[in-house]
């Protein structure tokens, strides 16, 4: 007699789901295969299925998360016809992703690594262009594609630094008016 494997609905789901409320509750350091994998009740080995590594899963999170934001920014760019108030929701979009993984950037090198190393900075940044492109297209069709890379660089830099809006708009208006 063969024993039929229990299906469970949107297994990947669910362990995304278990898997984020246990990393913003316990932090990097101690978030858990196990835990995650006992709150989906599911096996260890089943867990692994779907993810390979505490690592990949928490990059899952963080990448979901980043897909989420940079789906705001050009929410918030199509609605904004101004230039200075569209650039401020498109960072202030980029500093909630931040403070949400501020500690958690700050507690593991791994994720730290993985996220910002030269080849995930310049992704990161290439990303954050396009709705800073077109935000700036719009009053300014003619901007130099240097210009959004310098926009794009310094703004992933001040969001670490959690630097206000209003000190980049100064840095901001010298270069696009």
């Amino acid at each position: 007699m063969s024993v039929i494997p229990k299906v469970i609905e949107n297994l990947r789901e669910n362990i995304l789901q278990e898997a984020r409320k246990e990393l913003f509750a316990e932090g990097y350091q101690t978030f858990n295969i196990r835990t995650v994998a006992a709150r989906c009740e599911v096996a260890v080995g089943t867990f692994y299925n779907y993810f390979p590594s505490k690592e990949m899963l928490a990059a899952t999170i963080v990448l979901e998360d980043w897909m989420k934001s940079l789906h705001m920014m050009r929410q918030r760019v199509s609605r904004e016809a101004e230039l200075f108030p569209g650039l401020e929701a498109i960072y202030n979009e980029l500093l909630k992703f931040e403070e949400l993984y501020h500690e958690i950037f700050n507690s593991s090198t791994a994720i730290y690594s993985k996220y910002f190393s030269r080849e995930r900075h310049k992704k990161l940044r290439d990303q954050l262009e396009e709705p800073i492109r077109q935000m700036v297209e719009k009053t300014n069709p003619k901007i130099e594609p240097f210009t959004i890379t310098f926009m794009a660089e310094n703004f992933l830099g001040a969001s670490q630094e959690r630097i206000a809006f209003e000190k980049l708009e100064d840095i901001l208006k010298k270069i696009l008016v």
